[in-house]
């Protein structure tokens, strides 16, 4: 699940309106999930900036 989630570039859209905010940062944390590719945030400004602010990213190199 957590190689799934980290792949899943359109991970805002997907997790919009799923569960309450901190829960989803909660689970993000606890399970170290680090995203490879991510959309536009567009739709989860917070989510996104809970997201760079702790580093929970790969930045693609390609």
């Amino acid at each position: 699940m957590i190689n799934y989630l980290e792949s899943k570039n359109n991970f805002f859209s997907f997790i919009n309106g799923f569960q309450p905010l901190d829960e989803i940062e909660k689970i993000i944390k606890d399970l170290n999930i680090v995203f490879i590719t991510l959309d536009n945030p567009i739709l989860n400004k917070e989510l996104f900036n809970f997201i760079y602010t702790n580093n929970l990213y790969v930045i693609n190199q390609g």
